[in-house]
């Protein structure tokens, strides 16, 4: 600290101190470069991880994000015993919407379909776009007549949704499919076959509609339960 001082610097190249201050000082120089490249290297990464499972359109994870989540929640039902739901959407004439709006107003309308489903779903349920206009959403600790509730609260929700797009609103709908994890087969992809079947169900049955790959009774059980509410 004496070297400090300007004037004192004078004899300071005769001091060994001096060299081991300097040594010293480099030393934390670099330490500190060094903690400030690492930080900036964490969150980079922690930046591309994200990217990596999003779809940047969206918002929603992409499809490689949610099978790593549904295999990782498949072993973790089977092996605790707990249901596990999936429910695969699909924008109903998402191609007319396309041809007649504009790319874009198809952009805004699956934009809106996935924050629609973040307000709608529980905290831990999980959505994804799997294709153009298609999404899967994950049900943890969720059974198929549950599952097929929450589809139809969704299904509900989007077709009151109002898309704002130059100056103008536009509504949509969606058909869905649900299925349950089936514990004998004990397989994450024949649940979700089911629910992409049962979607194609409800398109064949006239679109704006929910299909459970389980049985019609959950459907009359979802029926009677918003009937109540």
């Amino acid at each position: 600290m004496r070297y400090t001082h300007p004037w004192e610097t004078v004899h300071a190249q005769t001091d060994p101190r001096w060299l081991y201050s300097l040594a010293l000082l480099a030393f934390l120089a670099t330490c500190l470069v060094m903690c400030d490249l690492w930080y900036l290297v964490t969150e980079l990464g922690k930046v591309l991880a994200e990217q990596a499972r999003t779809d940047s359109l969206t918002g929603a994870l992409n499809r490689r994000a949610m099978e790593e989540i549904v295999i990782r929640e498949t072993l973790r039902s089977l092996r605790h015993g707990n249901p596990l739901c999936t429910i695969v959407l699909d924008v109903d004439h998402f191609k007319l919407l396309n041809d007649t709006r504009g790319h874009a107003a198809g952009d805004c309308a699956l934009q809106a379909l996935v924050q629609q489903a973040k307000i709608t779903l529980r905290g831990n349920d999980l959505i994804a776009r799997t294709g153009g206009e298609e999404f899967t959403i994950l049900l943890p600790d969720t059974a198929a007549t549950a599952g097929t509730l929450a589809a139809e609260r969704l299904r509900i929700a989007i077709e009151q949704l109002e898309v704002s797009f130059e100056d103008e609103s536009f509504r949509f709908t969606v058909s869905a499919g649900v299925a349950q994890l089936d514990p004998l087969a004990g397989s994450w992809e024949n649940m979700m076959r089911r629910a992409d079947a049962a979607m194609y169900e409800a398109k064949e049955n006239g679109r704006n509609a929910v299909r459970s790959a389980d049985d019609s009774r959950d459907t009359r059980l979802v029926k009677a339960a918003l009937h109540t509410v």
